[in-house]
């Protein structure tokens, strides 16, 4: 499952091997499609790789106005992120 919050929506990718299998008979273009893979790339390009426990995050959230910019995409850590924008958006349901 991926919790694409960005969009305020959840995408079940089947188990891990299911995800896996997909990716590799439509790599790329499965990413794009699926997650809106494209930009996350080119912000690794722009700022870097990112540690295990980091994410990028938009600044300010697109909830909150935010463009889908790389330059709107910051470093931040995981756990924070996802607490900061439960807290401004509610939970997610599915």
């Amino acid at each position: 499952m991926a919790i694409i919050y960005r969009e305020n929506k959840i995408r079940g990718l089947g188990d891990m091997d299911v995800f896996l299998s997909l990716v590799r008979r439509g790599g790329a273009r499965h990413l794009s499609r699926e997650l809106k893979w494209d930009i996350f790339p080119k912000a690794v390009k722009k700022h870097g790789e990112l540690p295990y426990d980091e994410s990028f995050v938009y600044v300010p959230l697109l909830s909150l106005g935010g463009k889908e910019k790389v330059e709107n995409l910051k470093k931040r850590e995981t756990i924070t992120s996802i607490q900061v924008v439960t807290d401004i958006q509610g939970l997610m349901g599915h």
